[in-house]
């Protein structure tokens, strides 16, 4: 934004301004690294919910804050690895249409098109990932929801959860699948000429890379609107406050009633 939007205001010529780009090379790190963190986080939290839901114990013993910080620390890492390839050699950032900005070179040579694989196939793999992950999650908050002990237990809890879900993955892959498959797609393309993009292309790119700065949008307001209190409005036999077997689905039968009778208590 703090450069795109100098540009439209001013209208400088981008190669006069950078000749050696290095303003192209930065902004073009930028696009990369932020690109591919949401698909990794995304990917790491549903992991985590995966296990917070089929292996809650061991999940809650093992995962300390200190250890969540270095796994997102990691992830951080990876995207700002993902990034520097280009700048370390493997690929490069070119000008883009309307010449705004700056990305990854669709071009068909060696280094641009397996930088190009690498990032399109790692977010497909991120996107995959993450749907898988949290199908079964919802598959088993719904197995919890209708069990037949669960009539008496408070279910909101299972219910925003299931829905928060449900939009993170629709979301997810209506805004980065066309991109990433785009690229794929267009990597692998025979162009009659290998050093110049087809002006279709660079529209289309410039179109779908619009689509998917859509999905950092996007998320947040999942869950903003999908909460409880908005649910319930929706759906008014929601209760407030859940019960802890609700949060921990997977327990033994003596576990349950102690939680249970424990909770009650309370």
């Amino acid at each position: 934004v703090c450069i795109v939007v100098p540009y439209h205001f001013i209208q400088f010529d981008w190669r006069d301004v950078d000749p050696g780009c290095h303003l192209c090379n930065f902004m073009g790190l930028a696009m990369v690294f932020f690109g591919q963190c949401p698909l990794l986080l995304g990917a790491t939290m549903a992991g985590e919910r995966f296990l917070g839901i089929y292996r809650p114990f061991s999940r809650s013993v093992n995962m300390s804050k200190r250890r969540a910080w270095i796994l997102v620390c990691l992830v951080w890492a990876l995207g700002f690895f993902l990034g520097l390839l280009p700048v370390l050699g493997l690929g490069g950032y070119t000008l883009q249409f309307p010449n705004s900005w700056c990305f990854l070179t669709l071009r068909h040579d060696a280094g641009n098109m397996v930088f190009s694989l690498i990032f399109a196939l790692l977010g497909i793999f991120c996107v995959g990932l993450s749907f898988f992950l949290n199908t079964f999650s919802v598959v088993t908050l719904c197995r919890v929801y209708h069990d037949s002990e669960s009539v008496q237990r408070r279910r909101d809890s299972e219910v925003e959860m299931m829905v928060q879900l449900l939009g993170i993955m629709l979301i997810a892959s209506v805004c980065w699948l066309p991109l990433l498959i785009f690229i794929v797609e267009t990597a692998l393309q025979d162009f009659p000429d290998a050093s110049q993009i087809p002006p279709e292309t660079e529209k289309l790119l410039l179109i779908y890379v619009r689509v998917a700065t859509w999905n950092q949008i996007l998320d947040p307001w999942v869950y903003i609107l999908f909460r409880r209190a908005v649910l319930k409005r929706i759906y008014p036999s929601l209760k407030t406050r859940p019960s802890i077997v609700s949060l921990y689905p997977v327990l033994n039968p003596s576990l349950r009633r102690k939680f249970t009778q424990e909770s009650v208590l309370q």
